[in-house]
């Protein structure tokens, strides 16, 4: 899996591991709910966020304000 889809996943606690194996065994957390799924959708979209506004060489980027349009979450920011 992905370092930072492991991180995101961890920082909305939608994912666990076993603190003794080594390297750790990452599973989908049998506590999670709802609130965790929408936390780890807004996290990706808020790489992709960033990686958008962080992709502009001249002027204003207008691709990340798009991402959080199409997916409705305006007041996230990147």
């Amino acid at each position: 899996m992905n370092e930072l889809i492991i991180k995101l996943g961890l920082k909305a606690h939608l994912l666990n591991y076993i603190d003794n194996e080594t390297p750790p065994n990452y599973f989908v957390s049998g506590y999670a709910d709802q609130q965790e799924v929408i936390d780890f959708a807004q996290f990706i979209i808020q790489e992709c966020v960033a990686v958008a506004d962080h992709s502009v060489e001249n002027g204003k980027s207008i691709i990340g304000e798009r991402i959080k349009q199409h997916f409705g979450i305006e007041g996230i920011k990147g």
